[in-house]
Parts: structure tokens; C-alpha cells; sequence
């Protein structure tokens, strides 16, 4: 779940860095979170399912998601590399 979460989180500020519209949604990871009464990850991943997923596949073309990929992909190798 937590690398979910992760990524999730990854690809939304990253596309904010880069004036995506998918960078729009505000720390959905966060907000499922704080809409639990109780730390429960069956939970949690309902709630990513129900709210979440909806959001980031209306503003996160196949195309665009690769691109973000990639290049995330590329940052974390040349940050690696040095």
C-alpha cells in the first residue's frame, strides 16, 4: 500500500512542478487518509478506489501518465547516479 501511496503522491507534485492539470488535485492520498476514523488499510484503499482513481483518470491521459513516468523515472536515476 505504501509504495501506492507513494507514487500517487510522486506523480501528483510532480505534475504540479510542471503546471499539469493533474497536479490540480489537491493530496488525494491525504484527504482519503483523513476521511478514515481508524488506521484500516482495507479502508483506506476502498476509499482510494472510490475517490481517488476517479480524479487522477479525468486528468491523466495514458500518454501523460507515461510521460510523468518517465521522466520521475529519469530524475531518480540521474539523482541516483551522483
Amino acid at each position: 500500500m505504501m509504495p501506492r501511496l507513494t507514487f500517487i503522491d510522486d506523480m501528483t507534485t510532480y505534475a504540479n512542478q510542471q503546471n499539469d492539470q493533474l497536479g490540480k488535485v489537491p493530496r488525494l492520498t491525504e484527504q482519503a487518509a483523513l476521511t478514515l476514523d481508524s488506521f484500516n488499510l482495507r479502508a483506506l484503499s476502498k476509499r482510494l478506489k472510490l475517490k481517488a482513481a476517479p480524479q487522477l483518470d479525468a486528468r491523466l491521459s495514458k500518454a501523460r501518465y507515461t510521460e510523468l513516468a518517465s521522466d520521475l523515472h529519469a530524475k531518480r536515476e540521474s539523482a541516483e547516479a551522483q
